[in-house]
């Protein structure tokens, strides 16, 4: 049943999308004055099944503006405030998040990958998060990471990055 689970991880991707967003995953949070809102946003999901077009059904009712894109195009990655990582993974996106990718989004970008975790390029990731992106992964791979990268990612994962 193809799809079937699709509502299901565009909820989650909402949720990871708020709550770094807004600091939920911080303790304590932050002050809540200081909010920040996806009206307006831009959000560049990379897929186009039916996770992908489940989460843009919930993004645009929210005010966002939503580009999906398949894994053979080239988003406009600076205009990203948030990228969401949604497409299979295959031999064309294995490492599509890779450090060239990655130094193209503005500081303070958020990534969000509900991929698998070998389209991410670990660690370009943790490079990329020492130098202000914000990211919500849902797995990781770290079959290339040594020891201290390890040991890097869970420093950063307990620090709410």
């Amino acid at each position: 049943m193809q799809g079937c689970y699709a509502g299901v991880v565009a909820e989650h991707t909402l949720a990871l999308v708020l709550s770094i967003m807004r600091g939920l995953h911080l303790q304590p949070p932050p002050d809540t004055t200081r909010v920040d809102t996806l009206h307006g946003k831009q959000v560049v999901v990379v897929g186009n099944g039916t996770i992908a077009k489940a989460l843009v059904k919930i993004m645009l009712p929210l005010g966002c503006v939503v580009s999906t894109h398949d894994s053979a195009s080239a988003p406009e990655w600076e205009k990203a405030d948030v990228v969401v990582l949604a497409c299979p993974l295959t031999a064309t996106t294995m490492h599509l998040c890779n450090s060239a990718m990655l130094t193209r989004l503005r500081r303070g970008a958020l990534l969000v990958n509900v991929a698998r975790g070998e389209v991410v390029h670990t660690p370009a990731l943790i490079s990329a998060i020492r130098s202000g992106l914000k990211a919500a992964v849902d797995v990781l791979d770290q079959s290339e990471l040594d020891t201290q990268q390890k040991e890097e990612m869970q420093r950063l994962v307990g620090e709410g990055n």
